[in-house]
């Protein structure tokens, strides 16, 4: 009985670490330092886990395991609240688009809903010179 609230504080060293490599990885290698502002709080979230990690070496099993509970629980209510409000914003932009397309029925200004391919392709007919604007942004290296 004695190695099960140390296996608890190891698993959370080990994921506070883990979650360290994976945010240092994504900052420093993946978008080569490009977005250090981005990734400040997770770093500081990271930290806070570690020091959270280490402490609970110190402290008592039944105390680890109402942290462990009360930061699952937090976890999960905020990615419900993240999943209801990106719901809604998608439900909002989709009645919004509706509007638009109501407005647009109603009104006697004649606007071209093709999409950019369909006019690529109606232009190409005309003239076979035409060329397709590509942002150099497309070609960014994003490995």
């Amino acid at each position: 009985m004695k190695k099960t609230p140390k296996i608890l504080s190891n698993l959370f060293l080990i994921f506070s670490v883990l979650l360290l490599c994976y945010v240092f990885y994504r900052s420093e290698f993946y978008y080569s330092e490009s977005k250090i502002d981005y990734y400040l709080s997770y770093y500081l979230i990271s930290f806070f886990l570690i020091i959270l990690s280490i402490v609970s070496y110190f402290i008592e099993h039944k105390i680890k395991v109402k942290i462990t509970m009360l930061l699952v629980s937090t976890t999960i209510g905020l990615y419900l609240c993240e999943g209801i409000l990106t719901l809604r914003f998608i439900n909002f932009v989709n009645s919004q688009e509706k509007l638009f397309q109501e407005t647009i029925k109603r009104s006697d200004i004649k606007y071209d809903t093709r999409t950019k391919i369909q006019v690529y392709d109606d232009l190409k007919k005309k003239n076979p010179e035409t060329v397709l604007y590509i942002s150099p942004s497309v070609f960014k290296k994003k490995n």
